[in-house]
């Protein structure tokens, strides 16, 4: 399959099954997490959000769709965890969509300000062009 076809098939469904879970969870009873549980839950959603970056701008304009997406979904999880009245810590899944999510869209952003909109990292030397 086409390279950059395949970035589009795959980081939408991912971001949007992700934020399904988070609405499962949020509508679940809360749960407490220790504060060693607290600083795994925020690394791997810091390394998510990471991750989420280099998927989004290593093809074409993906992330021109999935910054908007993302966008959506945190004014979405706002108004669900005010329904729900939940604090942040309460939901462990979705502390770690959270912050990947908001780490990557300033990430995106700032990657395509500062080199361009259609530019991949290929084109700046990083990993193998074909």
């Amino acid at each position: 399959m086409e390279e950059y076809l395949s970035h589009y098939l795959l980081m939408v469904p991912y971001v949007l099954v992700l934020f399904l879970l988070v609405r499962f969870e949020l509508s679940r009873e809360p749960s407490a997490i220790s504060n060693p549980e607290k600083v795994v839950v925020a690394s791997c959603g810091a390394v998510l959000g990471v991750c989420f970056t280099v998927g989004c701008v290593e093809s074409a304009a993906v992330d021109l769709v999935v910054v908007p997406l993302n966008v959506f979904l945190l004014a979405k999880f706002r108004r669900l965890r005010q329904r729900h009245r939940l604090t942040l810590w309460e939901s462990p899944l979705s502390v770690y969509w959270l912050i990947g999510t908001t780490l990557m869209i300033p990430l995106v952003v700032g990657f395509r300000v500062c080199n361009g909109w259609l530019i991949q990292p290929t084109d700046l030397g990083f990993g193998i062009a074909g």
